[in-house]
């Protein structure tokens, strides 16, 4: 949205020949901080709004053009506002809020306010919105989403026509929605409110991997779907209108970094050491490139960044084209052609070890190293080696950078990876969701000898005793998503699918095996481990949050379906979908995707100890729970549109700093960040402080 700013009016009095003294346009004050108050028509005080500061003079340019730096923050119940630790340079300052016109950006300095002499404050104008599409149109993408109707229950099990006869009910035909069309995605965005059901027709023929998704709903019943809601839509239908932060909400302050180019698939980042977020304090933050093969490096003190090329592994295949991108449908047109031939490494995720040094996960294909036993025979640690892959299938890489040489290493390993976790001990066991791991206490940088790592890795065997006997009788399928070790030593993994989906559990030391079902909800993704062992789960096909405590379960072995007491489910804040119809009231049909999720075992964050993250990807926020009141927070990103997190990060910068020292770190992440309200990825910070105006 283009927003018009006061710097025209005084560009236009130096043309015309008008002298403007200094002391007209500036109050000078010796402060980092921009503070004064929004108000709309008579003066009437606007509370838990955004109040936006953006300049072009922090970030060097790099010869692209200068990247953007903003910190946002919310007014309190008068209307006031403090944007803290402002870089020098010169800012336009703007306010977005619900119910609001954006309103024109004023251009001022930190210290320096366009006032009358003497003024400290500046007070920042806004217009309320005249209708409500007006008003609709800086909604959260999961808003706009919650309009989609979905197929009415009597519709299931499908009938294999309209409907896939896989899909065997009306809650599995919104979990694949939201863990098949919303992995790439933020729909709801404007970019994807489409006009019609023949836009959508076009669109899902611009990748075989979404065309492919179509088919597997039922082509006819989701395009009926989208056309219907597309329709609506551009009738004037809007969905209601989001809360206006407030509490502690309303005491974040969000820093951006603008970073990489129009078609970066920026997906996850790392901080600092997950077993120690003291470790790289104030050093630099790492993030990946999934699409391009990048490791992009932010410095936030020099506030600069520059990326580094990931390599393959010398005897890996190359392929062109990032999940079928620029290879459209036969008869499909795309936009991206050409671009994606860089995608060969595709780096997911990302680790600090207690070196600083950063792993990422790899793609190896058509490779498996030579130390790798065929997929039935056992290890020396008695742990069987299987195929892995890219996310579970066939043999994979860790790509290691040392930040002191700026030197990467690519390490072939015999099975797959996707996402990545240090174990929690001395050990160096570096673990993936495929439960497979290796020993870097073993590895050597300066001698990546492949016979090094015959001695130093390992994998889950996936069996699972079914009926109680004490034997394994039942081999599991091999490969899972999310996974996050243990204090004790074992591994908790997510399964999302086939519907509903399951977490296991792997405990290395007796070669135990378990699986795990939800009693409701659906499609575990992230999990994450508290302080206590208790694991915690994010149903992205449902919209719940979990809680696991495998020390309540009566029986352990199982095909799923034991423990049900185990569990304790929540629903996350925001609108679900029209039309769903609930067996019982604790069900959920979000429209907000969770992607990933975090816990913050040591107050890195400052939101307090074991306080549960979860990527709210639909709806530009993260959700935050307290376990100990069991309420949740949700911190909004509002600018720029499609907060499109995956994961999110924290470490402690200064344990004595109070709530400087402290923060999360997320990102922006689409399959292409060209769809973002302002076509680039940014890095985000978000910090508590204790009241909205403290600085």
């Amino acid at each position: 949205m283009k927003r018009s700013s006061t710097r025209v009016i005084q560009l236009l009095a130096v043309i015309a020949g008008i002298a403007v003294a200094p002391s007209s346009l500036f109050s000078q004050a010796a402060r980092d901080y921009i503070s004064g108050r929004v108000v709309s028509e008579g003066g009437r005080p606007e509370a838990g709004v955004w109040v936006i500061a953006e300049s072009k003079d922090v970030m060097p340019d790099d010869g692209r053009g200068a990247d953007n730096y903003r910190k946002i923050v919310v007014t309190d119940p008068t209307g006031k506002y403090v944007l803290p630790d402002l870089p020098n340079g010169t800012y336009d300052v703007w306010v977005r809020g619900y119910g609001l016109k954006d309103s024109r950006a004023t251009w001022t300095v930190p210290g320096k306010v366009m006032a009358k002499p003497g003024a400290r404050d500046l007070e920042l104008a806004v217009e309320r919105a005249t209708t409500p599409q007006e008003a609709a149109k800086v909604y959260p993408a999961n808003y706009w989403y919650s309009l989609l109707q979905l197929p009415p229950k009597s519709m299931f099990p499908g009938d294999g026509k309209y409907i896939s006869a896989g899909i065997k009910s009306q809650d599995q035909w919104m979990g694949n929605l939201k863990l098949n069309c919303n992995l790439c995605h933020q729909i709801g965005t404007a970019a994807t409110r489409l006009p019609n059901r023949a836009a959508w027709e076009v669109a899902v023929h611009k990748s075989p991997n979404m065309f492919s998704q179509a088919n597997s709903f039922g082509y006819e019943s989701l395009m009926d779907a989208f056309g219907d809601w597309s329709k609506r839509i551009q009738a004037g239908e809007v969905p209601p209108a989001p809360p206006r932060p407030s509490g502690l909400e309303a005491n974040v302050v969000l820093t951006l970094w603008e970073v990489s180019d129009l078609y970066a698939h920026t997906h996850d980042l790392a901080a600092s050491d997950d077993r120690n977020p003291n470790l790289n304090a104030n050093g630099p933050i790492y993030l990946v490139d999934y699409a391009q093969d990048w490791l992009i490096i932010l410095d936030p003190v020099k506030n600069s960044w520059k990326r580094v090329r990931v390599p393959i592994y010398e005897k890996s295949q190359r392929r062109q084209g990032y999940m079928a991108l620029g290879t459209p449908v036969p008869g499909g047109h795309t936009n991206f052609g050409g671009i994606y031939d860089h995608s060969n490494a595709t780096p997911h995720n990302s680790a600090i070890d207690e070196h600083g040094r950063v792993w990422l996960t790899t793609s190896l294909r058509g490779y498996r190293p030579p130390y790798c036993p065929a997929p039935a025979a056992q290890t020396a640690g008695g742990i069987a080696a299987a195929t892995g892959g890219e996310g579970g299938g066939g043999a994979g890489s860790f790509t290691m950078y040392d930040p002191k040489t700026g030197k990467m290493t690519v390490v072939p390993v015999c099975f797959g990876t996707h996402h990545l976790e240090f174990a929690v001990g001395p050990d160096g066991r570096l673990w993936t969701c495929s439960l497979g791991y290796i020993d870097t206490n073993k590895f050597d940088p300066d001698n990546p000898d492949l016979a090094d790592l015959s001695k130093a890795w390992g994998q889950a065997d996936y069996m699972i005793d079914s009926d109680g006997d004490g034997k394994k009788d039942m081999k599991w399928q091999s490969g899972g998503y999310g996974m996050y070790p243990t204090a004790d030593g074992a591994i908790f993994g997510t399964q999302p699918g086939p519907f509903p989906g399951k977490i296991d559990y792997y405990n290395p030391k007796t070669n135990v095996f378990e699986v795990y079902e939800p009693p409701y909800g659906s499609g575990p993704r992230g999990i994450a481990v508290d302080s206590k062992g208790v694991a915690w789960t994010a149903l992205a096909g449902s919209g719940h949050l979990a809680r696991f405590d495998r020390s309540k379960c009566k029986q352990t072995w199982g095909t799923g379906k034991q423990c049900p007491e185990g569990w304790t489910l929540w629903k996350t804040p925001g609108p679900t979908f029209k039309g769903f119809e609930p067996s019982r009231p604790e069900e959920n049909a979000s429209a907000e995707q969770l992607y990933y999720i975090w816990v913050d075992r040591f107050n890195a964050s400052g939101f307090g100890e074991d306080a549960v993250i979860v990527n709210g990807t639909g709806g530009d926020n993260l959700h935050i729970m307290d376990p100990k009141t069991e309420k949740f927070t949700t911190v909004r990103v509002p600018y720029p549109l499609q907060y499109n997190s995956r994961g999110a990060d924290a470490r402690i910068d200064n344990p004595n700093g109070g709530w400087k020292g402290r923060g999360i770190w997320s990102v922006y992440s689409s399959t292409s960040s060209i769809l973002t309200e302002t076509k680039r990825p940014s890095i985000v910070q978000t910090q508590f402080r204790p009241d909205p105006l403290a600085h």
